[in-house]
């Protein structure tokens, strides 16, 4: 099956108040007859800009939900979101899943920024440690071709050849949907 898409569907959101001139793309596509808008984004980084991250957290689900209800709605990325940031928004609102939980929350791939694992970063822990940062949500469409996770799992976990190091320090996020 193909993706279909047109390149200048691709929209550039900025989040106004941004420090680290943060933004999200959105790019409607078409696969096996099912509208999707996919998104992503980096969301702020770093503990002490929580604040703004719940801000552009927030903004993202009030996009996803916002959208027509025949068009499902994929949004990923490094989110750089703590578990207690996405209960202070008030969780993850009815109707949008997270693509992790939907796929059984199992622990062998929950943290996706682990230092326990991944030594990319170059500094020495005595307590490692490890978050969910990266991020996938899913909002099905209401009517015939709607998409729902079915498997996920974290890739890049082997180091490269030459260097001896890995691709990040962040696993990457393999999301497996169907449609229904």
């Amino acid at each position: 099956m193909t993706v279909q898409t047109k390149a200048i569907s691709l929209k550039i959101v900025s989040f106004e108040t941004s420090i680290m001139g943060r933004h999200y793309l959105i790019h409607p596509i078409k696969f096996a007859d099912a509208k999707i808008i996919v998104m992503t984004s980096h969301l702020e980084s770093l503990v002490d800009n929580g604040a703004e991250r719940k801000k552009q957290f927030s903004e993202i689900l009030d996009y996803m939900k916002r959208q027509n209800e025949n068009f499902n709605v994929i949004f990923g990325g490094d989110t750089n979101l703590r578990d207690t940031e996405v209960n202070a928004v008030g969780g993850v609102p009815g109707g949008i899943l997270d693509a992790w939980a939907s796929c059984g929350s199992a622990l062998t791939t929950k943290y996706t920024w682990n230092m326990a694992e991944n030594n990319n970063n170059g500094k020495a822990y005595q307590r490692p440690p490890k978050f969910r940062f990266d991020r996938i949500f899913v909002r099905p469409a209401k009517e015939a071709k709607a998409i729902k996770p079915s498997t996920f799992a974290l890739v890049g976990k082997e180091r490269l050849k030459g260097c001896k190091r890995f691709a990040s320090d962040h696993w990457a996020k393999w999301l497996e949907l169907s449609v229904q």
